[in-house]
């Protein structure tokens, strides 16, 4: 019945929604999964990054790394490193890697555009959360004062380096 509904109106994303939620609690991810690509990849902006996040969640429920950190990625790629959806996907994307034992390979591809002679800010930051996420403050400071010495409005990472070091 459910698929019926969809199939008389596939361009009715709110009426996708609801049935992806019933999927859910059938326990049919796969067709959930389905559903939320396709709002993935026609909803507007907002309903986009939502599909994006549960995606990723459904891949790792799953343990499906590759299209949970590809699902991440793409959401990462939607909104701009300074709004707060981009902590929320930079964190799961790190939380996914830790999980699956493949946090290095994170880490060094992070690093690469980090290290480069004049790193971009939105690099700096990357590795700021990375080592705030994976609990390192040692690297997460040395990160950050690179950021603040870097950075041309760097009164915001003034203040959370300060607030480090207390």
């Amino acid at each position: 019945v459910w698929m019926k509904a969809l199939d008389d109106a596939p361009r009715d994303l709110s009426l996708r929604q609801q049935i992806v939620a019933l999927l859910l609690e059938e326990g049919r991810t796969q067709e959930a999964i389905e559903s939320y690509a396709v709002i993935a990849s026609e909803g507007d902006p907002a309903e986009r990054a939502a599909a994006l996040k549960e995606l990723g969640r459904l891949h790792e429920f799953i343990d499906d790394f590759d299209n949970a950190v590809a699902v991440y990625r793409e959401a990462l790629g939607l909104v701009h490193y300074k709004h707060f959806l981009h902590d929320e996907f930079l964190t799961r994307l790190v939380r996914v890697h830790e999980r699956f034992g493949r946090i290095d390979e994170l880490e060094a591809e992070w690093l690469k555009p980090a290290e480069q002679e004049n790193p971009t800010e939105e690099s700096l930051m990357r590795m700021v959360k990375f080592y705030e996420l994976t609990a390192d403050s040692q690297k997460q400071e040395q990160w950050l004062a690179l950021l603040v010495e870097r950075s041309i409005s760097s009164t915001g990472w003034q203040q959370e380096l300060v607030e480090l070091y207390i």
